[in-house]
This record gives C-alpha cells, structure tokens and sequence, in this order.
C-alpha cells in the first residue's frame, strides 16, 4: 500500500496575546517542521503545513476541513463513555472523536492529528 497517497496535517496552535513578531515566528518554524517531516524517510505519508489556529473559530474551521474522504469500511464504533468514543471513523485510523460532530477529533486538552486519503 502507498501511504503516500495518506495527508496529515501539521497544525500548530498558538494565541493573539503573543504578538504579531511572535505568530510569525511561530507559522515559520511549522512550516520548516513539516517541511522536514514531509521529507523525512522514516514518515511514510505526506505531511501538509496548515496556518496557525488562534482561536477557537479557526480551529473548528480547520477541523472542518479536513473533513474525510469516504472509507471503504468503518469498524462499529465502542460504547460511547462520558459522551466520548475512540472509534475509527470513515478515512481515519482512529483516534477520540466526538459524538455530537464527528468531523472533530479532540483529547480533552489538545488537539491530535486525523489521517486520511
């Protein structure tokens, strides 16, 4: 299987309080960090650079879309505790998904990172 053909994106998280001299620094080392995951041997899919979310708008937004692409099959999801489920969903290779949007992928504290085609 070419995993190539497989995106993860490389979002990276940051405030408005920080300043302008420091958001711009911030979107230029993530570039460069997913410029060299991207090219790195040992990472078998391709790794796009996304801007820096700022808010929580911005980050639904990009949440949104990176919306997937259909899957051939979906494993039944498990039972779902405290309104959330680790289940893999159409496109995905698992991961903490919420019940009300499954479009959003969430650790209760941090935002992971979706795998699709």
């Amino acid at each position: 299987m070419d995993l190539k053909k497989f995106e993860v994106w490389f979002v990276t998280g940051s405030q408005h309080l920080y300043g302008e001299e420091t958001l711009r620094q911030v979107a230029e080392h993530s570039k460069t960090i997913a410029k060299a995951l991207n090219e790195a041997p040992q990472i078998p899919v391709k790794v796009v650079f996304k801007p820096t979310v700022k808010t929580p708008d911005e980050i639904y937004h990009i949440c949104v879309e990176a919306k997937p692409a259909p899957a051939p099959e979906v494993k039944p999801a498990p039972e779902v505790t405290d309104g959330w489920a680790a289940k893999s969903a159409p496109g995905h290779q698992g991961g903490l998904f919420s019940e009300s949007d499954p479009r959003i992928a969430s650790s209760r504290g941090g935002f992971g990172f979706r795998v699709w085609a």
